[in-house]
């Protein structure tokens, strides 16, 4: 899902996509890590928005998801077929 949405904004502001979770729930942790979004930070606790500490996990588009549009995206696969 994260590679369909990094291409399909490729070109656009979007740079990364950030996943937070309590650090109390190592289950989503695990989750986040196997989804290929590795631990970034630690995220203190600001009442009222977010009572709990939390750790932020976070994907970066790659150079190819910043530098190729959709539409060369389709064509460099259709000249691949022929």
């Amino acid at each position: 899902m994260t590679d369909w949405v990094l291409d399909v904004f490729a070109g656009s502001s979007l740079r990364q996509i950030m996943l937070v979770h309590d650090v109390d729930n190592p289950a989503s942790c695990r989750v986040a890590e196997k989804a290929g979004y590795p631990f970034r930070a630690l995220s203190p606790a600001n009442p009222p928005r977010w009572s709990e500490d939390g750790h932020i996990h976070m994907r970066q588009a790659s150079a190819e998801h910043r530098c190729v549009s959709h539409s060369d995206k389709f064509i460099a696969e259709v000249d691949d077929h022929t």
